[in-house]
């Protein structure tokens, strides 16, 4: 199976093949998964590691390069340290949600859309995969049923 990921300004397209795929709605990615959502949209491009049980990223550093990385070692959602520069660099709100949707967290970017999550990080990184990915990303099966798996 191949999957093309939308094109990003400055980035190449993103192209994943063999590795089954789902496509996920950006409000209800979590875990590694949205963590490996974050990373595509900080330049990281998807490595097909069909065979491996796990998902990685790859990107080139300052040498040129790349540097390889697994999924599950990403941690912006649960990361300050990882999350924090995101939200500042792009400007995203966070707002303490006291209406009771269920949900702790509201994170909204100056031209975007208002989206929830558990915890601060979550609902940021959220926010910025949607500006940058769309409501919709495809998702690696295996970080898809990880992430489900952390939550149980």
């Amino acid at each position: 199976m191949k999957i093309i990921l939308p094109e990003l300004v400055g980035i190449t397209p993103i192209v994943v093949e063999k590795e089954e795929a789902l496509k996920i709605k950006t409000i209800k990615l979590k875990g590694v998964a949205l963590d490996w959502a974050v990373a595509l949209c900080e330049g990281y491009q998807a490595v097909d590691h069909s065979t491996m049980a796990t998902s990685w990223v790859e990107r080139k550093n300052l040498r040129g390069d790349n540097d390889y990385e697994p999924a599950s070692s990403l941690k912006y959602s649960s990361n300050w340290g990882k999350g924090g520069p995101i939200i500042e660099r792009h400007g995203i709100c966070l707002i303490s949600d006291q209406e009771g949707t269920g949900d702790d967290w509201v994170a909204r970017m100056p031209e975007g859309n208002d989206f929830c999550g558990r915890t601060a990080l979550i609902a940021a990184m959220r926010c910025y995969v949607s500006s940058k990915l769309g409501d919709e990303v495809e998702v690696p099966d295996k970080l898809v049923q990880a992430a489900e798996k952390e939550e149980a």
